[in-house]
């Protein structure tokens, strides 16, 4: 490789090249990563981009399987390779691309496998596909805390009605507790946002519901929304519900505490 390419893309190997190691007086670096893997970074290191393309060997299926017995995952409960489509071997490839541009650094590479591996869980959608790569993205081998785990959490939350049929999915769900917090917390925050809209449903079926625009549709209004936490900034319903307001009928400065 040359130094001049690859360590400004690198700090990785900028500090092997450059720093107070045998490896910058050798000039010999020894990587000790899946060799199909590696010819891809090194692709990106060239070319600024890499081919997606599986490895048409059984080595990416021999290394996940090898990482899934480590974490006490049985061959028959992992999702066995030969079922998944070439579009799903190409997510798991992004997936272990992700996972050594983490190692050496080099951080363009992990948006751009970050890309790719969205744009392969969009298209042609295989529950078996997706559960392979919950397996890689929640797996010992990938850093924890990945960007890829946001990608996971979006596509499973859109496709829960079918992963709920598939008994890999509890498997899935059994031994990987991070997954399982991160899904219910999304879950959390899309039911707190159907609450907020169903307060402001209800708050405009109450303005609506009078001919007049009296004073109980406008606490009605007022309320509902501040419920849904879309208005009057940092002020409380008790705040909002003490607030002044004018008596359409009689001019009179009333609370809608009094009125509502």
């Amino acid at each position: 490789m040359h130094r001049c390419i690859v360590c400004p893309q690198s700090p990785f190997f900028d500090k092997a090249a450059n720093g107070n190691f045998k490896e910058s007086e050798s000039r010999v670096i020894n990587i000790h990563d899946d060799p199909f893997i590696v010819s891809k970074l090194f692709d990106f290191l060239y070319r600024a981009d890499y081919d997606d393309s599986p490895d048409d060997t059984d080595g990416l299926a021999v290394e996940n399987d090898s990482a899934a017995n480590q974490e006490g995952i049985s061959s028959t409960e992992r999702i066995s390779q030969d079922v998944l489509s070439w579009q799903w071997r190409r997510a798991q490839t992004n997936v272990q691309i992700y996972i050594i541009a983490d190692k050496y650094m080099v951080e363009r590479l992990k948006d751009i496998s970050k890309r790719k591996l969205d744009s392969n869980i969009g298209n042609d959608w295989d529950d078996c596909g997706f559960l392979a790569v919950i397996s890689d993205v929640y797996g010992s081998q990938c850093p924890p805390r990945s960007d890829l785990r946001e990608i996971i959490i979006r596509c499973a939350l859109r496709h829960l009605s079918t992963l709920k049929k598939s008994r890999q999915f509890d498997d899935v769900r059994r031994y990987y507790p991070e997954f399982v917090y991160e899904l219910s917390t999304a879950l959390v925050e899309r039911v707190v946002k159907l609450e907020q809209r169903a307060w402001v449903s209800h708050a405009l079926l109450l303005f609506h519901s009078c001919d007049k625009r009296s004073d109980i549709s406008i606490a009605g209004f007022v309320l509902g929304l501040s419920r849904a936490g879309l208005v009057f900034g940092s002020m409380t319903p008790l705040d909002i519900a003490g607030a002044p307001i004018v008596d359409n009928r009689s001019g009179r400065l009333n609370k809608l505490e009094n009125i509502a």
